[in-house]
């Protein structure tokens, strides 16, 4: 994985024709763990990139970590990796750009789409007086990178579902995250 420079303004950006809602592509990108140190939890994702299954705990989840990031404005508050849907990418290729940019992985293997409304999840935002959709998707992570485009300006952090549903700044991530999880989705 190569470390790229960030897209930056909004020239490009795709908006909903019917309200002007900006679109906004997002992934929670998760790994499984073992029981390993946090080194060596690390290293799994380096070294396991070729995988398509591991071993889970479907009962309660216990075994999934996901990467949550530092807010660009308020660094104490964490969010998934998400950003501006644009007008030269599919809304997965967005959503694939979008958590490279800001968290430094990517995933060899599908995305899984998260929400059941095929329209986006709809949140209010300071950015957009109209608004946002977001699509969001499960990003198995298979690489992380030590470099990235906004390694200077983010921070990235593994943690538990549980713990991510009280670092989370927003409520509607912490929804599609208990989505996610209630559906089974990080056991596909």
């Amino acid at each position: 994985m190569s470390s790229h420079d960030a897209r930056t303004g909004r020239s490009q950006q795709r908006y909903d024709d019917e309200n002007k809602r900006r679109l906004i592509a997002g992934t929670i990108p998760f790994r499984f763990t073992r029981g390993e140190t946090k080194a060596e939890k690390d290293e799994t994702v380096k070294k396991d990139s070729a995988a398509t299954t591991m071993e889970t705990n479907s009962k309660n989840n216990s075994n999934v970590e996901v990467l949550v990031i530092s807010c660009r404005r308020k660094p104490d508050k964490r969010s998934f990796p998400k950003g501006g849907w644009e007008l030269d990418e599919t809304v997965e290729e967005a959503a694939r750009r979008e958590t490279l940019e800001e968290a430094g992985v990517s995933s060899a293997v599908p995305l899984i789409p998260i929400s059941t409304n095929t329209g986006g999840i709809q949140y209010e935002s300071k950015s957009n007086p109209m608004g946002c959709t977001a699509h969001f998707f499960l990003m198995r992570v298979t690489e992380q990178s030590e470099k990235w485009a906004e390694d200077s300006i983010r921070v990235r952090e593994w943690v538990s579902i549980e713990r991510a549903k009280d670092v989370l700044k927003q409520k509607w991530m912490k929804d599609i995250l208990d989505e996610a999880a209630i559906r089974g989705l990080f056991f596909e």
